[in-house]
This record gives structure tokens, sequence and C-alpha cells, in this order.
């Protein structure tokens, strides 16, 4: 049981780390907004976009929550009069995960709305925060005014917005170019068939100015076509392209792919998927060949059988005569001339039924082989 509890803790204790997680506050932001805001920081993150400003957010919050730790173990070990252990030295991973913590309002709302940098530090450390948007509307007849700002120690701002009170717009866009400024300022952004994403403006192919987004234009691919003549050997294969079978060989197939895909099948051969070139008009021979071949032995392996059924009945009905004329000319040998002459007799009887069985097997795989 101990050895087992030994072995149980050493895998724990190789088991390494994950990297840490970025933990962002969202204070009294509506679900739609939330959504809004997780997707613009996951987007960054998934085109592999690191802001030396949010990394040192976490370390700062990692590395102060170490040093306590330490100071916590030092304090305890002065006070049991023991030796302090060697202070231990943080090593800090980059982040690969958000998460998103809601928060509601409490007693201190009005200076967090207000911006007082005594709150919102207050609530940033109380939750063990790196960021947090805060979010405030306010209503006026059909008009709501809101605000989103974002605190990281210092307080920038996000959205500042009016609209019709009855509309629910979506600020996903003006989200993504907000945060691209304030902790991704080489990103740029490019909308390319409706698909909007992140780049380094100084490594694109476009001249690109970073914060704003550049629409492209897809550029539009001529198709051509070729023409493919198909024809198989053995004549009759079934061929099946486009998953679409079809029994007529010869056969002219036009397609713009680049490779042509085609499955060719026949009894008694070995079914094959051929990659034909569809660069240009061609014409394709598709052959097959015989399981016999791909099956090494098979027909030989039968012939043999065969023919040692054959010689097996031979020498068994020779013995059957020779028993049988010996019982007849010398009759003193009763009863056991009887015995092994009915033996002889049974042992030719299975032996000609195994040729017969040998036959019909030699004369099914020739026939799978040659007709």
């Amino acid at each position: 049981m101990r050895k087992l509890l030994t072995l149980f803790i050493l895998i724990i204790a190789l088991i390494p780390l994950s990297a840490s997680s970025l933990r962002v506050g969202l204070y009294n932001v509506p679900k739609e907004l939330s959504n809004e805001l997780s997707s613009a920081l996951e987007l960054f993150l998934s085109n592999n976009f690191r802001s030396s400003k949010l990394d040192e957010l976490c370390y700062n919050r990692l590395n102060g929550a170490f040093e306590k730790e330490e100071d916590l173990k030092i304090h305890k070990a002065l006070i049991e009069e023991k030796t302090p252990a060697e202070r231990s030295t943080f090593e800090y991973k980059e982040f690969d995960i958000i998460e998103c913590i809601e928060l509601s309002e409490n007693s201190l709302n009005d200076a967090i709305l207000s911006k007082n940098i005594d709150a919102l530090n207050y609530l940033k450390s109380y939750n063990e925060l790196d960021l947090i948007f805060i979010y405030s509307v306010d209503i006026d007849g059909p008009l709501s005014f809101i605000e989103l700002f974002v605190f990281d120690g210092t307080v920038n701002g996000v959205l500042d917005s009016v609209f019709l009170t009855h509309e629910e717009p979506s600020f996903y866009e003006n989200i993504l170019l907000e945060l691209g400024k304030i902790y991704y300022p080489e990103v740029a952004f490019v909308r390319e068939n409706g698909n909007l994403k992140p780049v380094n403006a100084e490594l694109s192919e476009y001249e690109l100015k970073p914060g704003e987004i550049t629409e492209i234009e897809a550029e539009e691919v001529e198709i051509v076509e070729h023409s493919q003549l198909l024809f198989s050997i053995p004549y009759d294969a079934k061929l099946s392209v486009f998953a679409i079978d079809s029994s007529a060989l010869p056969i002219w197939i036009n397609s713009s792919e680049d490779d042509l895909i085609v499955s060719l099948n026949k009894d008694g051969f070995e079914g094959r998927v051929f990659q034909l070139d569809n660069s240009q008009d061609s014409v394709h021979a598709l052959r097959l060949t015989p399981k016999w071949i791909k099956e090494d032995g098979v027909l030989k392996s039968a012939k043999d059988d065969f023919y040692r059924a054959l010689r097996n009945t031979f020498l068994c009905f020779s013995l059957y005569a020779i028993s049988s004329t010996i019982n007849n000319i010398n009759s003193d040998i009763a009863p056991w001339g009887d015995i092994i002459k009915s033996a002889t007799a049974g042992i030719s009887i299975v032996s000609l039924i195994n040729l017969i069985k040998s036959c019909g097997v030699y004369y099914n795989r020739a026939k799978e082989t040659y007709l």
C-alpha cells in the first residue's frame, strides 16, 4: 500500500503544470456584450497574437500570489523555530486560456462607475483579476447611453455609444478595434468574404494601418474543366467516380478538379482506386490485377492437393487389390485377411471422396483464373 501511495505521489509530481490563465472581470456587463468581449479576446489569442501588457498583468498577479505564499512558509517556520527553507523562484508560463468572471453590482457601485481608482483597485485585487470591463447604461426615453471601459491599473475607454432602446446593436467590431489599440498596437484587421481577421500590419502583403479595418476583395478564380477518357482492362469492370456508380465503359468525364479520383472493381480481380492527373485532356487505361496473382500459390496449392489426392487414391486401391489377391490365394491367414481387406477398402473409399473434392476445388480455382 505504501509503495502504491509513493508511486501515485510521484506521478502527480511529474505531471507538467498547465500554462496560466488570464482572469478577466465583467462588471455588470450584459450577456450579449460579454459574449462579444470574450470572442474578441479569444480571436487575438487563437491567431497567435501576444500582448506584452496582458502578459505583464498576468505575471504580476501570479508572482504576487507566489511571493505571498513564500512569505507565509517562512513566517510559519520562524514561529515553529525551524530554519526556513530556501526561497523558491517563480517561473511564469504565458497564458493560453482566457477566464471571464461575471461580477454583479456591489456597495462600491457608484465609486466604480465614477472610475475611482481606489475602488477599482480593490475590486481587481479582491477578485484576483488581471483586468476588469465595467459597463454602465443610462436610459433617457427612447435613447440608451452606454459606456464600457477597461481597468488594468489605468482606465481606458472601449465603448461610448447612443442607440435606440428597442434596438439590439452589435458592438463586436468596435470592441475588436479598441482592444487592438490598447493591447495589440501592431495589429490591423482585414475583412475578406465577410470574415474579419487580425493580422500583423508590418508582415502583411497588403498596405494596412494598425487599428483599422481594410476590405479585401476575393480574386475570382476561372474554373477550367478537362475531359478524361477512361477505359478498363478487363473491359467490363465497374467504375465508380464522384461516388456515382457507372457500368458503361469507356466513358468521358469532365471535371475541374486538379486530381480525379475513381475506383474500379470486378469479380475475380483486386479492386483499385486511381488518382488521375486532370491538368489537361487525356486518355487513361485502368488496369486491374487478377486475385490469383495477388494471392500467391492459391491455384498452385489447389493443383498440388488434387495430384496428391490422386496419388493417394491410386496407392490405396492398389493396396486393396493386393490384399484381396493374397487373401484369395492363401485362405490360411483368415480372419486377418478379411480384416485387412475391409480396412484397405474403407481407406480407398475415403481417399476417392477426397480426390473428388480436390478435383472440384482445382476446377473452380482454374476457372476463376483463366475464364
